[in-house]
């Protein structure tokens, strides 16, 4: 707690203050000197000017921060849809390499059986060219409607064959109709995590708390500031109470103001 002296310091500056104020409620600050109207003014001017400096920053801050907030949430939007997308490629691989063997069976099946066309259609060539040296017409027609038979058998089994190598490599292979490979997804993920992790350490992030240390430090400037509007006003208060500017308003602070000046004196002497 203050001793008596300084409360009464307070009280005495408090009611300089609202004298000031009073006066320029009435229209008589014209009243006071140069002085301290211009003193008030550079006070007033200086607080609105760091008034105008703190509502910058903040507006700043703010469009900052919702810029950050934008960036954050795409950044996880794009984590959680990359992690889908591997967990359904992973899924999709697993169910089409479950397919792989039964299909490399019939492959291995299929390669077999066309062996013995490819030998049957080369003994029927050989039959057709001994015919057609003996020239027997009979026997050529006859080799001639095997050979075209065993060709069609010959081509459906290669088609077969064809596609079982073709169904053998898609399901051994990343579809790239998920979203890509198991790899680039998980270097896509990877990636997001890493830039995700580091966020709080951003450029823009590191701007943000530059900006909230600006504001910190304005908010004190405008304390200061307006502690310095509040002196300001004491003065020309107190310049007011001196010249005993007479207003029916403001000559009832004059009184209270002796009594608080005496008793100061009063308490400063002893």
């Amino acid at each position: 707690m203050g001793s008596k002296l300084e409360k009464t310091q307070l009280e005495y500056e408090s009611m300089l203050r609202d004298l000031g104020e009073k006066a320029r409620m009435v229209n008589m600050l014209d009243k006071a000197s140069p002085e301290a109207r211009q003193g008030l003014d550079r006070a007033r001017e200086n607080l609105s000017d760091r008034k105008t400096e703190l509502d910058f920053i903040h507006s700043e801050i703010e469009r900052q921060q919702a810029e950050l907030a934008e960036r954050k949430a795409k950044l996880e939007a794009d984590i959680a849809a990359t992690r889908e997308a591997l967990s359904k490629t992973e899924k999709s691989l697993d169910a089409k390499k479950g397919k792989v063997e039964p299909l490399k069976k019939r492959l291995t099946g299929a390669e077999y059986d066309i062996k013995f066309v490819q030998k049957s259609l080369e003994e029927e060539q050989r039959k057709l060219k001994v015919a057609e040296e003996k020239e027997d017409p009979k026997k050529i027609k006859e080799h001639q409607e095997i050979i075209a038979r065993i060709k069609i058998d010959y081509m459906r089994r290669q088609k077969e064959i064809n596609d079982l190598k073709r169904q053998i490599s898609e399901f051994s292979n990343p579809t790239k109709s998920l979203g890509g490979s198991i790899e680039e997804l998980e270097q896509k993920l990877d990636a997001l995590e890493e830039e995700l992790e580091g966020f709080e350490e951003c450029e823009e992030q590191q701007i943000l708390d530059d900006l909230r240390k600006q504001h910190a430090d304005k908010e004190k400037e405008v304390r200061i500031g307006e502690a310095a509007v509040l002196d300001a006003m004491a003065d020309l208060g107190e310049d007011l109470y001196e010249r005993r500017i007479s207003h029916p308003v403001l000559n009832k602070y004059y009184a209270d103001l002796d009594v608080l000046a005496r008793a100061i004196d009063e308490m400063q002497k002893k």
